[in-house]
């Protein structure tokens, strides 16, 4: 109340021990909203404050159910409630194994080196479910581990076909697009001979641009041979100025100039310099230009310097 206030500033002698400052005043409500919200006494919130209001509300709520949040495994040690803690203590003493958290939240165990110098593909039992598997966060890592384990490429292949038909799906999923990269980095060329020909039969002008298909893509030139992405690289080049400039396209051009043909790295070049002032403008079509002036031919390279200059 107004009357308080004034109270406050001109106290007589006799009320100055019994009526309370202003700040005091003040304080004693959020100390008591404080000590509600956190379940905490009034009087503790003056002995100190190591913990801010907002970790106080979240130890209150991970309290009353962090097994329900999987957001929790998140938190330091030192944030998260006993259960969780004395849960995590005992999955690693009965696995042996060492609990990480993964990008997406979930738990991830990790094996020790000793228990994967058996057999991965018996122990990981993916065998009728390696497309399932790409297709989730952990399982293609799962895949991807098995892929590189295998005790040969027959291994590999075996595990490979069971993509077949699921391609053009896997190349726009988010976690199936590192198995087949995983793929065409381990198999040899004759092998992934099933990967292009579905690619094929899709519209590869859309694959080039979309955000994962245009990795699948590079993976092919660069480790498939000349005559098994002919057809594919021709089709992707039929727009070079628009490709140039697309945000994910530019990388296919990009990578091309690196691995494709000589006939292909000249068509470029021409197309390039035809289209300088455009692409010249901007990031995307400046990035190509730099590739060209890499890994273009001689006579193309210095044909594009003049044009620059």
């Amino acid at each position: 109340p107004f009357w308080l206030n004034i109270a406050a500033k001109h106290p007589s002698s006799g009320d100055r021990k019994l009526l309370p400052s202003r700040c005091a005043i003040r304080k004693n409500p959020r100390d008591k909203m404080l000590a509600q919200a956190t379940s905490m006494p009034a009087a503790s919130l003056d002995a100190g404050h190591s913990r801010a209001i907002p970790v106080k509300a979240l130890l209150d709520r991970l309290g009353s159910g962090a097994n329900s949040l999987s957001w929790s495994s998140y938190l330091p040690d030192e944030l998260q409630p006993p259960a969780l803690r004395a849960a995590h203590l005992q999955t690693a003493s009965n696995f042996c194994s060492i609990s990480a958290i993964s990008h997406w939240g979930e738990e991830i165990e990790e094996v020790s080196s000793e228990d994967l110098q058996g057999s991965p593909l018996d122990d990981l039992q993916l065998e009728g479910r390696v497309w399932s598997l790409s297709k989730e966060a952990h399982g293609c890592r799962q895949v991807q581990t098995a892929l590189d384990s295998a005790p040969s490429d027959a291994a590999r292949e075996a595990l490979a076909l069971e993509l077949r038909g699921h391609v053009l799906e896997a190349c726009k999923c988010p976690h199936a697009n590192h198995v087949l990269q995983k793929i065409i980095l381990l198999l040899p060329a004759s092998s992934l001979q099933f990967i292009v020909d579905e690619l094929m039969a899709g519209v590869i002008a859309q694959m080039v641009r979309h955000k994962y298909g245009c990795r699948i893509i590079q993976r092919l030139v660069e480790h498939c041979r000349a005559s098994q992405v002919q057809k594919l690289v021709e089709i992707a080049l039929k727009d070079i100025p628009a490709l140039s400039r697309h945000p994910y396209g530019t990388y296919v051009i990009q990578n091309i100039l690196q691995h494709g043909t000589h006939e292909h790295r000249t068509r470029i070049l021409a197309a390039v310099i035809k289209g300088i002032r455009v692409l010249g403008a901007e990031s995307n079509g400046c990035a190509v230009v730099s590739a060209a002036l890499s890994y273009g031919l001689d006579w193309d390279r210095h044909a594009l310097a003049q044009v620059v200059l």
